[in-house]
């Protein structure tokens, strides 16, 4: 009876190792068959093709069907982060949209404040200038512009920052600069949100200073310098520059427009013909 046993189970371990090798001699034999151009291999194979695609084809519906649930997924998903993502910019670009509000606010009243050049009938014209080296002024500037040209005494130099000087002499064709860090210049001006009037003269620096203060007390670093319009000399709320160092009665303003590196600048008359201060006539004089 053990031997019996023992045999059988010895015919078992022969066969398992003999399963494979069987397999692999089928799968050789098909593979040798269904690659044969003969005839009637040919007609078998494709049989037996018909007869196994429909079947193959259902087997494959959940592998599709799963696919496309899959791809919807995904979809569903790219959408759902893209929303997300176009929600987070809508609400950046309200922000954004909140600030540009203000700041056009904030620009129209500095446009109400300045009055750059919105004044009424300005006759303008764009000019080259040039140092004066000669000239009586410390800082002379001559512009490349002149009476036949439009240009007369009193008209304002302008540039895309402010107020850089004004013409205090004038031929046919070039007109002579008196910048606002000349020793002689003279410009009435507001300084601060309450508009304190004060006189800037120049002192042939970038710096010029502060004098005749209404209420020096009130003035402090940072604050705005505008032109008064005071005498007529010059038409109110031209932005001239900010209020720097203040030490002791010593009050400086940081101009706008120094001047340096600049080719071009933009004469405006604004039909100012009022008072000129007395330096500056005398300068003429001379």
């Amino acid at each position: 009876m053990e031997s019996k046993m023992f045999r059988l189970k010895r015919i078992k371990s022969q066969i398992r190792r003999l399963v494979p090798v069987l397999f692999l001699l089928v799968g050789l034999l098909c593979l040798v068959l269904w690659k044969t151009n003969n005839s009637y291999i040919s007609s078998v194979r494709m049989y037996v093709l018909d007869k196994v695609a429909p079947v193959v084809d259902v087997l494959a519906t959940p592998s599709r069907w799963f696919d496309s649930l899959s791809e919807k997924v995904k979809n569903a998903v790219f959408v759902y982060k893209r929303n997300e993502a176009l929600e987070k910019e809508n609400e950046y670009l309200r922000q954004w949209r909140s600030v540009a509000i203000q700041l056009g606010a904030e620009q129209q009243e500095m446009k109400e404040l300045l009055q750059y050049v919105n004044y009424p009938k300005a006759l303008s014209r764009t000019a080259r200038i040039v140092m004066d080296q000669g000239g009586l002024l410390a800082r002379g500037v001559i512009a490349l512009a002149g009476q036949t040209d439009g240009i007369e005494v009193g008209a304002i130099a302008l540039t895309s920052k402010g107020l850089f000087a004004r013409v205090i002499n004038v031929s046919p064709h070039m007109s002579q600069l008196m910048p606002m860090t000349d020793y002689l210049s003279r410009v009435p001006v507001w300084v601060g949100k309450d508009r304190i009037e004060a006189l800037m003269i120049g002192n042939n620096s970038n710096h010029p200073k502060l004098i005749m203060i209404e209420n020096p007390s009130a003035i402090q670093s940072g604050d705005i310098v505008v032109t008064s319009g005071y005498l007529g000399v010059y038409p109110s709320g031209l932005s001239v520059g900010l209020v720097g160092d203040i030490v002791d009665d010593d009050i400086q303003v940081d101009l706008f427009e120094t001047g340096e590196k600049l080719n071009f600048v933009r004469l405006f008359d604004f039909g100012e013909k009022g008072v000129l201060i007395q330096n500056e006539c005398a300068c003429q004089e001379q």
